[in-house]
């Protein structure tokens, strides 16, 4: 599906790191869509924003995931293979 990511990814302080992820990815593409003066995607992305992001002009990623413990190793190649 092109509206979600599947990540598989291990860490300390799994929160903390999808944080990271989701604020240097977001970041990244927004830059690159301004300097290419990508008007179209920025609007909507501005458009979806959430009213309560008041110290940001956009919205790249939804709040929040939804993490999954992968507790074998057939669950594992599920995962792998999607």
């Amino acid at each position: 599906m092109e509206n979600h990511l599947h990540l598989i990814a291990a860490a300390a302080n799994l929160s903390k790191e999808i944080a990271n992820f989701k604020s240097f990815t977001a970041r990244s593409i927004i830059d690159l869509l301004e300097k290419n003066n990508v008007s179209y995607v920025l609007q909507q992305l501005e458009v979806h924003k959430l009213k309560h992001k008041t110290k940001q002009d956009y919205q790249l990623w939804q709040e929040g995931f939804h993490p999954q413990t992968i507790s074998n190793e057939e669950m594992f190649r599920q995962k792998l293979s999607r």
